[in-house]
């Protein structure tokens, strides 16, 4: 009623000679309206709008990038897998700079949001940073890989995910010879072999370099390999029991032998080396039946 003070959206002294009011000064960002807004006798600013604040309202939030001035504060979009952490709150609250909205980046991520990776670079999802492609310089097409799986682009006749083996489904060295997976397709769960020793991958029940045989356990007619009765167990352990035995014969026999001690007993050796024989090839089978089983223990007894 007497105007001693400022109206809101004004700070000021009026009371005082040659006092007045003066419009706050916070950008714009500020509800006049509200006597709250700013400090009616300093002028700073209190109630900034529009995601602004400082003294004048004239700067963007934390977590916020634009133009205060121009009412245009928006939020930071920061790629939180390629953003640092010390950057980020939580993961959708990531600081950025101010002014032009750009994050901070983990190493070797870049882009405004750290988005994608820097180039020749590949796995931004493990949240790291990012990996080198690695791409070997001679059997790459280019230094650059897929940026979700890291795959070279290889040159004809080289594989592998930096382009240092053979070609797919191929084995071997490159660098001298490369060949090709010799598989039994009834018999596999991988078309590409073992790239060092050319091995095919076989399932349960099947074995063999080539995957083509059932194997021990499993019998049957390949490919229908169906496993063996639950005895097999029990009858195996007593074949490899058998087989150690055998090996320890056989080896003993070969010592004599060596010495030159087999003169007098040339009959009773050759014996002794066709039941070995005899009892290496039960060793050897896969699956042993029970007569087989009967057969070995009988020879082991005589040796």
């Amino acid at each position: 009623a007497r105007c001693e003070e400022c109206a809101p959206g004004y700070y000021g002294n009026p009371s005082q000679p040659g006092g007045r009011c003066q419009p706050c000064q916070c950008n714009n960002n500020i509800d006049m309206s509200d006597m709250e807004a700013c400090d009616r006798r300093t002028g700073e600013c209190r109630k900034c709008l529009y995601n602004a604040e400082g003294p004048n309202c004239g700067i963007c939030k934390s977590s916020y990038f634009g133009d205060a001035s121009r009412r245009n504060c928006r939020k930071c979009t920061c790629n939180f897998l390629g953003t640092d952490r010390e950057q980020c709150m939580e993961r959708e609250d990531c600081v950025c700079q101010r002014a032009t909205g750009q994050c901070q980046c983990l190493p070797n991520v870049i882009g405004l949001t750290c988005d994608h990776c820097a180039p020749n670079h590949w796995n931004l999802a493990n949240g790291k940073g990012c990996d080198a492609c690695g791409c070997d310089p001679n059997n790459s097409v280019t230094s650059s890989c897929n940026e979700f799986t890291g795959q070279c682009q290889c040159r004809d006749g080289f594989g592998g995910k930096t382009c240092t083996d053979c070609q797919e489904n191929y084995w071997g060295d490159p660098r001298t010879q490369c060949r090709v997976c010799d598989c039994d397709w009834r018999g596999i769960e991988s078309s590409q072999c073992n790239r060092v020793t050319g091995h095919c991958v076989c399932p349960q029940g099947v074995s063999g370099v080539r995957c083509d045989q059932c194997a021990r356990g499993f019998s049957g007619q390949f490919p229908n390999c169906q496993p063996c009765h639950q005895c097999f167990g029990d009858w195996d352990r007593i074949v490899q029991d058998l087989a150690v035995r055998t090996k320890t014969l056989a080896e003993r026999a070969h010592e004599i032998q060596t010495t030159g001690l087999t003169g007098p007993y040339e009959k009773a050796f050759k014996d002794l080396e066709e039941k070995l024989k005899r009892a290496q090839e039960i060793v050897n089978a896969r699956n042993a039946t029970a007569a087989a089983v009967a057969t070995l223990m009988e020879l082991i007894e005589d040796l």
